[in-house]
């Protein structure tokens, strides 16, 4: 009886409600909301897919992609954090690469290796100076002053069994006063073939005043292993 009474109750409250206006007008409104949220979210969808059509994921990494024949862009590798920070260091101080102090493991190594012998004053003072260390040979073939700008004609070559690659924002010139100089390559690859011929370019250094300086050192090394270290302690520059 209980049960059965219970459900009267019930059918006649449903009733009531249908009856009621407020209460239809409610679940028309609830309808609506719920239409229009299905309905946006599917025109979006449509107009996302629309647009996206014919965007596709690039095949080959922009940074080591480069055309056939053709070197890699300078400046398209990325850089550690570590190196970019010494270099600033560097720079602000007025601290060359060479006077930097080095630790014991390197100097060690070094010792043990047989470096090839530095010039003397009088062998810098005549052109063309070349080095080299593990295969990888430099030569300063010219050097020529105008204004405040110095122009070096070098030539750069492999001889060695491995690639060799280099980065030249690394390319460390100090003066006779342990100033850093500035300077921009062109004409040389970043990257030797191992027994590679020998490639021109020059290297010109900018901001030297006239008459400031006697002579100044040239140091490059390879980038990342940093094994190939060419290095030309003094480059004496002639006073017309």
């Amino acid at each position: 009886m209980k049960v059965n009474q219970l459900l009267q109750k019930a059918s006649s409250s449903v009733g009531q409600l249908r009856q009621d206006p407020s209460v239809r007008l409610t679940l028309y409104l609830l309808f609506g909301v719920v239409m229009l949220g299905v309905l946006s979210a599917l025109a979006g969808y449509l107009f996302g897919h629309e647009s996206l059509k014919g965007v596709t994921q690039p095949n080959m990494n922009p940074f080591t992609a480069s055309a056939q024949g053709q070197y890699p862009r300078e400046g398209s590798y990325l850089l550690k954090e570590s190196d970019i920070l010494a270099k600033v260091e560097r720079e602000t101080k007025g601290i060359s690469k060479a006077s930097e102090p080095k630790k014991p493991e390197q100097a060690k190594k070094e010792a043990k290796a047989s470096p090839s012998p530095s010039p003397d004053k009088n062998q810098q003072t005549s052109l063309p100076i070349s080095v080299q260390s593990e295969g990888m040979r430099l030569e300063v073939r010219a050097l020529t002053v105008a204004g405040d700008e110095i122009t070096l004609d070098v030539g750069m070559r492999n001889e060695g069994t491995k690639e060799v690659q280099f980065l030249y924002d690394f390319l460390d010139l100090s003066d006779d006063q342990s100033q850093v100089l500035s300077s921009e390559v062109k004409g040389l690859p970043t990257k030797f073939p191992p027994k590679s011929e020998t490639y021109s370019g020059v290297i010109k250094v900018s901001g030297v005043p006239q008459n400031s300086i006697k002579w100044f050192s040239l140091g490059l090394a390879d980038y990342p292993d940093q094994k190939v270290e060419l290095k030309i302690p003094k480059i004496f520059i002639e006073k017309k």
